[in-house]
């Protein structure tokens, strides 16, 4: 289990001329705004005798504790095997990955799939670790507990599931993966990409997810937006030019619902067509969409 080391600063004493703030784990004074950084001193060594204290300076102590792991340290990602159509009577493979790049361990995960009843039935469920399990059939999915999960662990799930001979010919699946564990602040969760699945579905084999390219504010700029993503991962950013180089837009993350919205700037571009991509580095999803600039 990983642990981060913390650095606490104890201070004893009058401080004068200024107002003592703690910033990254070093003292600073404050005063009228300009900032002046002070050496931390060493503790000193335990005294001698119990009838001597020890020094009244201020000091640092080393101290091991764990951070708890936020919910977007946790890479939840969701896909699956056919990815593109599937009929009655074939079969889906679902795969469940959790990674956990916090700094400690998460204890009873769990991890609720929604099975649409009607179109679905699970039969069976793998794990690449035993400490997966099958916590309860439910009407409309199935509950999984992973009863734990260390830092910098990754956990692999496939769940085989039967398209039922009653499911419709147009019928499609998309759905996400929802996560928790009793860490969590109350009513949060940590939610995968969102599968599209089924003879409607936007997306194909290898083919990218629609990236909504909004235009009603052009020419000064465009907004670009996907919700698919999951929760809080880290998405880069970039367009093709119309003569096939790549132009780097940097990094953003999704917000809790795995949407991801970003205004570009566009009144300096030269007129043509643009290709606008987002990519999810925990999903693994990609998304792009067309800019054509005209008139310019």
């Amino acid at each position: 289990m990983g642990g981060k080391t913390r650095w606490w600063t104890i201070v004893a004493g009058a401080l004068l001329g200024g107002l003592l703030t703690l910033v990254a784990g070093m003292p600073h004074l404050i005063d009228g705004g300009n900032v002046q950084a002070q050496a931390p001193l060493p503790c000193p060594p335990p005294p001698a005798s119990p009838d001597v204290p020890p020094a009244p300076v201020p000091c640092e102590e080393e101290v091991e504790e764990d951070e708890p792991t936020l919910p977007g340290e946790v890479c939840l990602q969701l896909s699956a095997d056919p990815e593109d159509l599937v009929a009655p009577g074939e079969t889906i493979t679902y795969a469940i990955s959790v990674y956990n790049g916090g700094y400690s361990r998460i204890k009873n995960l769990r991890i609720f799939v929604p099975i649409d009843p009607t179109s679905l039935s699970l039969l069976e469920m793998t794990s690449s670790q035993g400490y997966a399990w099958v916590r309860e059939i439910l009407s409309d999915g199935v509950a999984i507990q992973i009863d734990y999960l260390d830092n910098d662990e990754e956990i692999d799930i496939a769940l085989r599931l039967l398209v039922q001979d009653t499911a419709e010919a147009d019928f499609r699946v998309t759905e996400r993966v929802s996560m928790t564990w009793p860490a969590l602040a109350p009513g949060r969760q940590v939610l995968s990409n969102q599968l599209d699945l089924g003879a409607e579905s936007e997306t194909g084999p290898d083919s990218p997810a629609p990236l909504l390219v909004d235009g009603r504010e052009l020419p000064a700029r465009v907004t670009l937006s996907y919700d698919g993503f999951a929760s809080e991962e880290v998405v880069s950013l970039w367009y093709d030019q119309p003569g096939g180089s790549t132009v780097p837009l940097g990094e953003m993350r999704a917000d809790e619902q795995g949407r991801l919205e970003v205004a570009l700037a566009v009144d300096t571009l030269a007129a043509g067509t643009y290709g606008m991509v987002a990519y999810g580095h925990c999903s693994d999803v990609t998304a792009a969409g067309a800019l054509t600039l005209e008139g310019r």
